[in-house]
């Protein structure tokens, strides 16, 4: 699936709504991770130690993204940003 989107606007002229983002994890360190609304730039700050797989994606709403945490790492350690909001990744 495309995961593309046309944005009229640039980001900082968006009228974005609040993250909500849900992290379920589906075994063998894969992670799914969704959202109701729009979500851009969704990333772990991990200060140049591979938490996820897939470290920087936008989510479409109802359009799960699937990654894995790295090895050595628990859903503990991911803690998910998205447009300047910072998100547990185990709540």
């Amino acid at each position: 699936m495309d995961q593309s989107i046309l944005q009229l606007l640039p980001h900082r002229e968006l009228r974005i709504s609040k993250p909500e983002i849900k992290v379920t994890p589906l075994g063998n360190g894969v992670l799914e991770v969704v959202s109701p609304v729009f979500c851009h730039a969704v990333h772990v700050e991990d200060h140049g130690r591979e938490v996820l797989t897939d470290n920087w994606f936008d989510l479409l709403p109802g359009v799960p993204v699937w990654t894995r945490l790295a090895q050595g790492h628990t859903l503990g350690d991911v803690v998910l940003e998205a447009v300047g909001n910072s998100l547990e990744g185990s709540k």
